[in-house]
């Protein structure tokens, strides 16, 4: 059985769950309006960070209270850009880290 961590939920409505039941809880939870929310956000500043890396050579992005900076999960950023992430939470920076080591 494929583990499923419950913070990527939200920014991946479409992952496979394994029942019904957790399908209508998975469905109910990702629709609501809140959760649409937390997509517009990481679309919304993800589509800036592009925007700056891309007319920028050598853009810095320094992101305060970053957590997972699920905002980078959809965009190529050119690769002279460079990030500063700063959380309290280690554990929200070593995922980060996991996911993003290209440019973390």
């Amino acid at each position: 059985m494929q583990e499923t961590r419950s913070c990527l939920t939200i920014y991946k409505p479409g992952i496979p769950v394994q029942s019904a039941i957790g399908a209508a809880i998975h469905a109910a939870t990702t629709s609501l309006p809140n959760a649409q929310s937390i997509l517009w956000r990481r679309n919304y500043l993800g589509q800036l960070i592009l925007e700056v890396s891309k007319n920028k050579n050598g853009a810095g992005i320094f992101s305060v209270a970053c957590g997972h900076m699920r905002e980078l999960d959809n965009i190529d950023v050119p690769k002279d850009t460079k990030f500063c992430a700063l959380d309290q939470d280690q554990k929200s920076l070593l995922e980060l880290k996991k996911c993003h080591p290209e440019k973390i």
